[in-house]
């Protein structure tokens, strides 16, 4: 199998999987990848759109080599071990007329471009060198709803894309092959199910939520390869006086231990200060909490629960769910408020900070962030 646009994209979030695309292996699509794949094309007629108003000459095949047309659409190559498609190409000529060389441009999504996006262009870059003679040092990004586009400058990228693309070119012929680590992209992955069956087969340290690669491979050194293993290192420690951090680090060996033993382990009892209004904060939205669609509170008031969803279809409702929360959390005395991760934390301190804020939510913030 040649080296494709899912290819590179997979080795940027899991090198396993990308072994597994290039040896010809097929999972079982989720929702997410159909979702992802509908709304992607949703955008790419948008954007396509975008670029027609604004450059005249436009051609829709995919032949690259044409050089009549400003805008290229759907630009394939293929050339050895590659087959990448680029959303579109557009022509650049110097001063004089006399030669012609191409631009990459790709599509985003997001308001906000992400590395793997910048690579992704970057990639195309280094693939029009073997058919124009030398890279370019530009690209273009249409990204956001309101197809805004960026250049952004590939020269310095083009370092760690020939890094992949060799790495890649290596899982081609078969020469190595990646550990199988589990990893935040499993959940949206068709090879979920079969690489979570190979993991428990393994022992795989990556089973242990928040596991990373680095951790893995320092444990590795010193001889630790599975969950077991690692459960038999934990050994509790006295905490020192002298320390100023509250609670404990993420401990591993006990996280090991408590899946060996199937138990629940507590290092310290949790310190709740009491108070007769306690509060139960969820959110979710965007991963970055650019966006909250919905906001969920659990209230308990003298062992009485009270329930609030506040809901927003669009980023421009968004101050309006705030605004509902403010006027439940300015009805109450003294919250105490509960919430999990730092997401919410996010949330409120970017709310807090808006021109409009109300100061409940200001309060709600203090609160939320000590």
């Amino acid at each position: 199998m040649r080296i494709n646009n899912n290819v590179f994209l997979s080795y940027l979030r899991c090198r396993y999987k990308a072994c597994l695309l290039l040896e010809g292996r097929s999972g079982q699509p989720t929702n997410h990848q159909a979702l992802i794949a509908e709304l992607d094309s949703a955008y790419n007629a948008l954007a396509r759109t975008a670029l027609s108003r604004r450059y005249a000459s436009v051609n829709t095949g995919n032949d690259c080599t044409n050089n009549q047309p400003l805008i290229t659409f759907e630009a394939g190559i293929v050339l050895d071990a590659f087959e990448f498609v680029l959303d579109a190409l557009k022509k650049e000529t110097n001063a004089s007329g006399s030669e012609v060389r191409h631009l990459p441009v790709i599509f985003c999504r997001s308001d906000r471009i992400p590395p793997s996006e910048e690579l992704r262009l970057a990639v195309g870059g280094h693939v029009l060198r073997f058919t124009e003679g030398s890279s370019p040092a530009t690209g273009i990004i249409v990204y956001g709803p309101n197809c805004s586009m960026k250049t952004v400058r590939l020269t310095p990228k083009y370092a760690t894309v020939e890094r992949i693309v060799a790495e890649l070119v290596s899982l081609t012929t078969g020469q190595c092959r990646p550990p199988l680590i589990l990893n935040n992209h499993c959940r949206a992955c068709e090879f979920q199910q079969s690489c979570r069956e190979e993991a428990k087969k393994q022992d795989n340290l990556s089973l242990l939520h928040r596991m990373t690669e680095k951790t893995i491979r320092q444990y590795n050194r010193k001889g630790i390869f599975t969950v077991n293993q690692l459960s038999y290192t934990f050994h509790p420690r006295r905490r020192s006086k002298r320390t100023k951090a509250r609670g404990h680090p993420h401990s591993y060996p006990l996280q090991a231990m408590a899946i060996r033993d199937h138990k629940v382990y507590l290092l310290d009892l949790p310190t709740l200060t009491p108070a007769d209004t306690q509060v139960f904060i969820d959110m979710e939205g965007d991963p970055a909490g650019h966006f909250v669609y919905l906001i969920g509170l659990l209230v308990v008031w003298h062992g009485q629960q009270t329930c609030y969803s506040f809901w927003a279809d669009t980023k421009e409702d968004e101050a309006e769910i705030f605004e509902q929360l403010d006027h439940v959390l300015s009805g109450m005395v003294d919250p105490l408020l509960f919430h999990y991760g730092p997401y919410e934390s996010r949330v409120l301190k970017r709310a807090a900070a808006a021109p409009t804020v109300n100061s409940s939510t200001e309060a709600a913030t203090k609160v939320i962030l000590s």
